[in-house]
């Protein structure tokens, strides 16, 4: 259903004077983005229509290739499954069986349960080769404060410009 829009044509060109109706709307209508109005060139943009017919672009409308196209054989040979129902998926994990010559091991979970242990604090394990801990760092301030008045070392030949003076780049000194 669509709704009556207004045309603000009168209240536009009252901002510039006496323009040709046509010239008006080729510079300025095509690229106003008002869309109550109908002569607003924001109601035919390429987004709104793709908004309005996204769905059936792409899901009820489609455009389909004719059966006999020789083109799409090689995707016609290929066995899809209907489009009706979801295809089965197993969600159970997989079970792994290890066979042996001599006949199937039992599971790793029954030959030997696995405990972790976790050493104290004070403890601490030294490897040749890898550094010990990281020393924790202290916290640092979020922000650097600025400090006023920080001044570089002078350099032989640079000239220091006293507050209040002023220099020029085209002196020949």
């Amino acid at each position: 259903m669509t709704r009556l829009q207004a045309d603000f044509l009168r209240e536009c060109m009252s901002e510039f004077g006496p323009v040709p109706i046509d010239e008006f709307n080729r510079t300025f209508c095509v690229v106003c983005a008002n869309r109550d109005c109908s002569r607003s060139g924001g109601n035919n943009s390429q987004f709104d229509h793709r908004v309005a017919s996204w769905q059936s672009n792409l899901f009820t409308q489609v455009p389909r290739a004719s059966d006999g196209d020789s083109n799409y054989d090689h995707i016609r040979a290929k066995k899809f499954l209907p489009v009706d129902r979801l295809p089965d998926v197993n969600m159970s994990p997989p079970k792994f069986e290890v066979i042996s010559p001599g006949g199937t091991f039992p599971p790793i979970q029954q030959i030997m349960p696995v405990t972790l242990v976790t050493p104290p604090k004070e403890v601490q394990i030294e490897t040749p080769g890898i550094p010990g801990p990281v020393p924790e760092q202290e916290h640092l301030p979020d922000n650097t404060p600025f400090t006023q008045g920080t001044v570089l070392p002078k350099q032989s030949g640079e000239v220091v410009i006293q507050p209040g003076g002023s220099y020029s780049f085209d002196s020949d000194e």
